[in-house]
């Protein structure tokens, strides 16, 4: 279980039903724990991952930093873990690298779970 930090109160009083209709809209979504447990209220990754799908996402993935991604579709739930052996000097910029690299993955027409694989490489 990953628990999400002490930071599931919405910083403008959003929340999973006043995001419905445009999370209903969204083929992929990458939030951070954080983000997503702000969100939907929920203190756990993976039960913040459901109620985004349940939400109408269709392709959920939490960033989990270190630990590496969360990922939910209609086949269920999977954690993907960062890259083994890998010594990280920085991670300033890794948020944004996967959210990069994930849809440039897409775009070449790999599979989702290949595509957070790569983008948290």
């Amino acid at each position: 279980m990953t628990v999400c930090a002490d930071m599931t109160k919405p910083k403008k009083g959003e929340t999973l039903k006043d995001m419905a209709s445009a999370l209903s809209m969204l083929d992929y979504f990458l939030p951070n724990e954080e983000e997503a447990c702000m969100l939907t209220g929920e203190t756990d990754a993976a039960e913040a991952a459901e109620a985004l799908f349940r939400a109408g996402v269709k392709h959920v993935v939490i960033k989990c930093g270190g630990r590496g991604c969360l990922i939910w579709d209609e086949k269920g739930m999977e954690r993907l873990p960062a890259l083994e052996n890998v010594r990280c000097v920085d991670t300033t910029g890794a948020g944004d690298s996967f959210t990069a690299g994930f849809p440039f993955r897409l775009a070449q027409g790999a599979s989702f779970r290949e595509c957070a694989r790569f983008a948290a490489a």
